[in-house]
Order: C-alpha cells, then sequence, then structure tokens
C-alpha cells in the first residue's frame, strides 16, 4: 500500500506507510499412518487341521487389524512403498493345545520389536479364537505406535498433528516413569488442543491419570 490512513488514538495521519505483520502457527506435520505387513502364519509339522487354523487366524488379524485408524495393514508388501512392520507367526497344535508364536519385526533391519506367545485349548471344530485374535491385535497396536512415536520424540508438539501426537504419547508412556509420563501427557494436551472431541486422546489421559498416581498430576 503506498498511500494509507492510520488511525492511532483518533488521529488519522494520511500518506503514512503501513507494514502489517500477521502471526502465524507453526503449521502441524502431517505424518502417514505406519504400514504393517500380516505374513501367511507357519505351521510346526504336517497337519492339516493346524494348517486351517493357520489361515483363519491370519484371516481374523486382517479382519480384526484393518479397520484401526492408527495403522495401515496390508498382505503384501511393495518396492515403491515398503512396509514400516511386519508381523510374522508360527502356530503349533499339540493335542488339546493350540500354540501361536507371534513376532513384530521392523524388515529394513530385522530387528525384533517384541515377541509373544498366546495359548488357548483346542477342540476339533470348536476352537475359539475370536478372544485370542483380540489380545493379540492389542499386543501389535500398542508396541507398534509406541514404536513409530519414537521418531516423533524430537520435534516439538505444535509441529505436529493428532496423529503423530498420540504415537509420541504412546513412546512416552511406554517408558513407565513419572517423567515419561508427563511428557506423554504433555503430547496429548496438544492433541486435544488441535481435536477437542478427540476420544483416542481422551482415553490415554485417562490411563495417564490411574498410571502414575500418587506421583504425577493430571490437568
Amino acid at each position: 500500500v503506498s498511500v494509507a490512513a492510520m488511525v492511532c488514538g483518533g488521529v488519522v495521519a494520511v500518506g503514512v506507510p503501513v507494514v502489517v505483520v500477521v502471526a502465524t502457527a507453526p503449521v502441524a506435520v502431517a505424518v502417514r499412518r505406519p504400514k504393517v505387513v500380516i505374513e501367511q502364519i507357519a505351521v510346526t509339522g504336517p497337519s492339516d487341521e493346524a494348517s486351517a487354523l493357520a489361515l483363519l487366524f491370519h484371516e481374523q488379524l486382517l479382519a480384526a487389524l484393518a479397520p484401526r485408524t492408527g495403522i495401515r495393514v496390508v498382505v503384501g508388501d511393495s518396492e515403491q512403498e515398503p512396509a514400516d512392520y511386519l508381523v510374522a507367526g508360527r502356530l503349533s497344535l499339540n493335542g488339546a493345545t493350540l500354540s501361536l508364536f507371534v513376532q513384530l519385526i521392523t524388515p529394513h533391519n530385522g530387528q525384533v520389536i517384541n515377541v509373544g506367545q498366546f495359548e488357548l485349548e483346542h477342540s476339533p471344530g470348536r476352537t475359539e479364537i475370536a478372544e485370542t485374535v483380540n489380545v493379540i491385535c492389542h499386543f501389535l497396536l500398542v508396541y507398534v505406535i509406541a514404536n513409530h512415536g519414537e521418531r516423533f520424540s524430537n520435534i516439538p508438539n505444535d509441529q505436529l498433528d493428532v496423529q503423530p501426537l498420540l504415537m509420541k504419547a504412546a513412546h512416552f508412556y511406554g517408558f513407565l516413569t513419572e517423567e515419561g509420563t508427563k511428557q506423554g501427557v504433555e503430547c496429548l494436551n496438544a492433541a486435544l488442543a488441535r481435536d477437542p472431541n478427540g476420544a483416542m486422546a481422551m482415553a490415554m489421559l485417562a490411563n495417564a491419570v490411574t498410571q502414575m498416581i500418587p506421583h504425577i498430576m493430571v490437568e
């Protein structure tokens, strides 16, 4: 503007150049959700029944994990977009006991993030695996999200969008320390500032209240 009228205390000054500085908030960095590939479950020993159960476990794991908003679940990997995490499993059937060994791996370096051993009673044609599948899903989600959150640990909260803030909070919670919980709470408060109705942030914040009482107060 070459010529402007500036009002200051009721006095109008004509012809005074005006420079307007607009303060802008930092732009939140949105990131893609971690990609998780679930491999076909291997079977120990030649058993048609065990092979059928392994296939059923694989199908139900896919069905249970695919709708989760924090991750992207696929069956196969691709060179264009390699997986962030790989789920590998091995099933064995020994009489009335079905055992499933599950590993969560970062394929770029072969590191095993965590392992889980799950057992349930088996009766031909009557084995109920839904409850075990839910337990495995929770196990996988916790470790995928917490591990993935580490990559955001040094990025200021005001530069992160809701999903990476939740992952960052989970990462800090995983330390199970007072300081880690405080840092996690800060991440969740930042997430709720962006999305005041965020159910996951609210749930995680409620968990923080019980996790470290009486060592930390959560506002």
